[in-house]
């Protein structure tokens, strides 16, 4: 991570705590550099998702 990256305090649940820890050791990157990753494909997908009349947001939808 470059030095100009900006700063950010996250609170996580204990589970995702771990569950990032583990993904972290078994690919050889840091925790963050795992955050990272998770976060730059989310805006992929959500970049090439085309919203076919509602919200390309992937959040969960409850009763449609």
């Amino acid at each position: 991570m470059a030095r100009e990256d900006r700063y950010m305090r996250i609170r996580v649940p204990d589970d995702m705590k771990e569950w990032l820890k583990e993904q972290a050791r078994e690919n050889l990157r840091s925790q963050n550099a795992e955050i990272v990753l998770a976060v730059r494909e989310k805006m992929r997908r959500t970049k090439n998702a085309a919203p076919a009349g509602g919200e390309a947001s992937g959040g969960d939808v409850v009763g449609a």
